[in-house]
């Protein structure tokens, strides 16, 4: 749990469904490939706490339904683009004390 980076070479598993990074608290960016994984439905990065933004390739994770950013503690903005996350149904931001925006659209959300 002490890296900093996941590593690029998780953006090949594109049968991927459920990527769980929870209490990763040295993660601090994800891999701008992490759009390629097109069937992910979850995504739990709860407790990594030094995770300042997410990439902005995520939005096209289009069939991502679940969102965990629980305590993501240095989190500082959702990317504008995650209104395109359509089929989003659970999105946690619960303890992301350094978040001060939401997307506009965010709302786009209606699956």
């Amino acid at each position: 749990n002490n890296f900093r980076k996941l590593p690029d070479s998780v953006t090949q598993l594109v049968n991927l469904t459920s990527l769980t990074l929870s209490d990763c608290t040295e993660l601090q960016e994800l891999p701008r490939g992490l759009s390629k994984l097109q069937n992910l439905l979850q995504l739990n990065l709860g407790y990594c706490s030094k995770l300042q933004k997410l990439p902005t390739g995520i939005s096209k994770l289009t069939n991502l339904l679940s969102l965990d950013l629980t305590r993501c503690n240095d989190l500082r903005e959702l990317t504008g683009d995650m209104s395109k996350l359509v089929k989003l149904r659970e999105l946690r931001l619960r303890g992301c004390q350094k978040l001060r925006h939401m997307p506009v659209g965010l709302g786009n959300c209606t699956d």
